[in-house]
């Protein structure tokens, strides 16, 4: 990724914060797409550091709780527990799915009123 990049600020800043440091090979990728329980993480991550309450909620009350892959459990439990992203209307999570704008409008507003 390039400094002349004009997401370079922002990256950097949830890089440094731990929010969202890239793939396993340490790559961001800001291209890529992200999925639902990408979005669990880095939203639960930032929620406790700008002073949110994080508890752990419970993600087997989704039917496709064994989907979810095991690094991203705590993220979507802490998500679930404070009601900040929700499941889909047939009760699963779609973890490896790509969110939808629509998705990140909802959370986003989740985690604003939740403050």
């Amino acid at each position: 990724m390039e400094q002349s990049q004009w997401y370079w600020e922002a990256v950097q800043n949830v890089a440094s914060l731990g929010i969202m440091v890239g793939d396993e090979t340490g790559r961001f990728e800001p291209d890529r797409q992200i999925s639902r329980e990408e979005i669990a993480k880095a939203v639960s991550l930032a929620y406790g550091i700008y002073g949110g309450n994080t508890e752990r909620g419970t993600a087997s009350v989704f039917s496709d709780a064994d989907e979810i892959s095991v690094w991203a459990v705590p993220y979507v439990e802490d998500c679930a527990a404070l009601r900040l992203m929700n499941g889909l209307p047939d009760g699963s999570f779609a973890p490896a799915r790509s969110a939808t704008r629509a998705e990140a409008a909802v959370v986003i507003k989740h985690v604003l009123n939740s403050k």
